[in-house]
C-alpha cells in the first residue's frame, strides 16, 4: 500500500474514533444548552487538528475544477426551491414555532460558529478527495471513500446533541430511518460533489441546509419520517443529476451501465423509502426491536418483528395463540394470548411470554393494543439491544 494512503486511513480512524467519543460519550454529558458553545469551540479545534494533519503528514495539493459556477448555481437553485416548496408545505400541515434566538446577537452567536465548522469540515474533505485522485482505479481509494463517509455520518450526529438519546428511546432500527440513512445518503452525494467540482459547492450546500433553521421563526410541522423521507429524496436526486452531468462530460456511462445504475438506485431509493415507513408506525405494519427473552425460542432478543396495526374491527380476529403487541404503563410488550373473555361487556385479554412460568398478572383492554407480530426478522436489532445495555451500565 502506497506510503500517502496508509497516512489518510490513520487520519481518518483517528477522526472515527474521536467522533465516535464526541457522538456517543459527550452526548451523555452535554445535556445543558450552555454546553453547546463549548462543543463548537471543540469541534473548530478538531477539524483545525484534521487539516493540520493532512497537511504535515500528507500535504495538501490544489485542483482545478471546470464549470464551478455553473454547479454552484445549479446548488444554489435548487436547494432553495426545495427549502421554499418545503416551508410553503406548512400552509398543509400546520407550523411550529422556532425554539432558537432570534435577536441579531442569538442569530450570531448560533451561525457564525457553524459557518466556521462547515468551512473547516470541507475543506477537510476535499483535500482527503484531491489525494486520492484515481478513486475509480484503486481499490485503497475505495476504502478511504468508504472510511470518509462514516467520518461525516459520525460528524453529522456530533453536531446534533440529543440525537444518540434518541437512538436509545427509539432503538436502532428507527434511528436508521430518522437519522443514519439521510446523513449517509447527503454524505455520498457530497462526498461525490466535492470529488467532481471541489469544495466550493459543498459548502455552500451545508450553509443553505445548516444555517436556514436559525433565521427563520417558524418551521413546518412535517414530522420527523415524512421530513427523513424528503432528505433521503432530494440528496439523491441532486446525485443524479450530478452523475448524470458528470458522466455525459466524461463519457463514463454506456447505455447498459446506465441502465444498471438506474436500477441499482431505483431499489436503493425504494428499500429506504420503505424502511422509513416501516418505523414511522403511521401505515398499517411497522416494526419493533425486542430487548427481551421472554418469548423464546419463537422470538429471541436482537430480533425485529414486523406489526400488523389493529382498528377496532380487527380487535374481533384475535384468537388464543395469536401474539399481541400492546402497552404496559411506558413499555410495549410482546406477549402470547392465552386468554380472551367478556367482562362487563368489555372484551379483556391475558397473555404470557413463551418462555415465562406464569401468566402476566395484568388484564388488557383493547384500549391498550397496539397490534400481533405478523414476521420475525432475526437479529437484525442487536446493535440497539447493545446500545441500550451500554446506557444502563453507564447510568
Amino acid at each position: 500500500m502506497n506510503k500517502g494512503y496508509k497516512k489518510i486511513i490513520l487520519i481518518e480512524v483517528g477522526m472515527i474514533l474521536v467522533l465516535f467519543f464526541n457522538a456517543f460519550i459527550l452526548d451523555l454529558i452535554m445535556v445543558n444548552n450552555k454546553m453547546i458553545f463549548i462543543q463548537n469551540i471543540y469541534t473548530i479545534c478538531f477539524w483545525l487538528t484534521v487539516i493540520l494533519c493532512l497537511f504535515v503528514l500528507v500535504g495538501l495539493e490544489k485542483n482545478k475544477f471546470l464549470k464551478q459556477m455553473d454547479v454552484l448555481e445549479s446548488i444554489f437553485i435548487y436547494s432553495l426551491t426545495f427549502l421554499i416548496i418545503t416551508y410553503l408545505s406548512g400552509i398543509f400541515f400546520g407550523y411550529i414555532r422556532s425554539p432558537y434566538n432570534l435577536t441579531i446577537i442569538g442569530i450570531i452567536k448560533n451561525i457564525v460558529p457553524l459557518i466556521i465548522i462547515i468551512i473547516l469540515a470541507e475543506l477537510s474533505r476535499f483535500y482527503i478527495i484531491v489525494k486520492c485522485n484515481n478513486i475509480r482505479k484503486n481499490k485503497y481509494s475505495q476504502i478511504i471513500l468508504g472510511l470518509l463517509i462514516l467520518v461525516y455520518v459520525l460528524f453529522d450526529f456530533s453536531m446534533n446533541i440529543g440525537n444518540i438519546s434518541n437512538m436509545r428511546q427509539i432503538g436502532m432500527i428507527e434511528s436508521m430511518g430518522l437519522y443514519i440513512i439521510p446523513s449517509i445518503i447527503k454524505n455520498i452525494m457530497l462526498t461525490y460533489l466535492v470529488y467532481k467540482n471541489g469544495y466550493r459547492s459543498a459548502i455552500l450546500y451545508q450553509l443553505i441546509f445548516s444555517c436556514y433553521i436559525y433565521l427563520v421563526p417558524v418551521f413546518p410541522d412535517l414530522g420527523n419520517y415524512f421530513e427523513s423521507i424528503l432528505y433521503v429524496i432530494f440528496p439523491l436526486v441532486v446525485l443524479l443529476k450530478l452523475i448524470n452531468i458528470f458522466g455525459k462530460k466524461d463519457n463514463v456511462f454506456v447505455h447498459r451501465d446506465k441502465l444498471l445504475f438506474t436500477t441499482m438506485w431505483t431499489v436503493m431509493i425504494s428499500f429506504m423509502i420503505m424502511l422509513i415507513i416501516l418505523v414511522s408506525g403511521l401505515f398499517k405494519f411497522y416494526i419493533l426491536t425486542i430487548a427481551s427473552g421472554s418469548m423464546e425460542p419463537l422470538i429471541k432478543i436482537g430480533d425485529v418483528i414486523i406489526i400488523e396495526k389493529l382498528k377496532e374491527d380487527d380487535l374481533k380476529k384475535l384468537k388464543v395463540g395469536d401474539v399481541l403487541v400492546h402497552k404496559k404503563d411506558k413499555e410495549t410488550v410482546v406477549h402470547r394470548i392465552i386468554e380472551i373473555k367478556e367482562r362487563y361487556k368489555k372484551t379483556t385479554y391475558r397473555t404470557k411470554g413463551d418462555a415465562n412460568n406464569a401468566a402476566d398478572n395484568y388484564i388488557i383492554y383493547e384500549s391498550d393494543i397496539i397490534g400481533r407480530a405478523k414476521f420475525r426478522v432475526p437479529l437484525v436489532g442487536y446493535p440497539t439491544v447493545w446500545l441500550n445495555q451500554i446506557v444502563k451500565e453507564k447510568g
